[in-house]
């Protein structure tokens, strides 16, 4: 990300309009089919119930965010009737519900749910709320993803022993399942997923220290380094990582053996 540059904002409104816009474009397929492939969630066919299940947690994710948008809009806009805000949140949640709970019926079965005015009021709702989160760029998120896919392969490939695989291959999915769950929930994903992340590197700090020379751990150096670098403004803006010495302590840990610094 370019420090000069102009942060790109988004609101609440805008990330809900965008999830049920995929909606507009959905095939003959059930439910759960239709809505893997529109998130674009990997499918083991050795173990399809696998992506059932990834479906059924990233749709959960909504529910809150539609919660948020509702006491947004009436906080925002006072004067903006129930019948516009609160009525036609609870006519997302209930679309929502019935797809989490017919998953294997076809999408025709749920579709006339999002009608021509449902989607008319999202767009509304995009125009009057303020744009109050940072965009984070989704090259480099992806690219980062990428990079922890790869450290996982390499930490499950590597000889070492139980507990530090444990460990690396634990901080491995904080991190990639706060950038997956970003483009649903945004800035609090990142959030949850640092303050996660590096409380549970704290936790194993003498691990960590103690396998500095292990080559899975120097990458794992790296990626969380490309993990600041991508979300610093996030991380920065609500101090973090310099919260209970938490700065301090990865600047002295693991983050320093590999030469990266995570001060602004």
């Amino acid at each position: 990300m370019d420090d000069t540059a102009v942060l790109e904002r988004t609101s609440v409104a805008k990330r809900v309009r965008a999830f049920f816009e995929r909606c507009s474009s959905f095939p003959n397929l059930s439910i759960s089919d239709a809505w893997i492939r529109a998130i674009g969630i990997p499918v083991d066919k050795s173990a399809p119930g696998l992506a059932v299940a990834e479906l059924a947690r990233r749709l959960s994710l909504v529910l809150p965010k539609l919660d948020l948008l509702d006491a947004k809009l009436r906080a925002e806009q006072p004067n903006m009737s129930a019948a516009t805000s609160t009525q036609q949140v609870s006519r997302l949640k209930n679309f929502v519900g019935s797809c989490l709970a017919n998953l294997q019926n076809p999408w025709t079965s749920v579709k006339g749910a999002l009608s021509p005015d449902l989607m008319k009021c999202m767009e509304f709702w995009d125009e009057l709320t303020e744009d109050d989160e940072i965009v984070l760029p989704n090259d480099e998120l992806n690219a980062l993803l990428v990079s922890l896919r790869d450290l996982r392969v390499q930490i499950e490939s590597t000889h070492t022993n139980a507990k530090l695989k444990r460990v690396l291959l634990k901080i491995v999915e904080i991190l990639s399942q706060g950038i997956i769950d970003y483009h649903i929930v945004g800035e609090d994903a990142i959030r949850a997923a640092g303050r996660e992340a590096f409380s549970y590197i704290l936790s194993n700090d003498d691990l960590l220290r103690e396998n500095s020379d292990n080559a899975a751990v120097k990458s794992l150096g790296q990626c969380l380094g490309e993990f600041i670098h991508v979300c610093k403004g996030i991380i920065f803006a609500d101090g973090l990582i310099h919260a209970a010495g938490t700065a301090q302590a990865l600047v002295g840990g693991i983050l320093k053996l590999t030469g990266h610094h995570v001060m602004p």
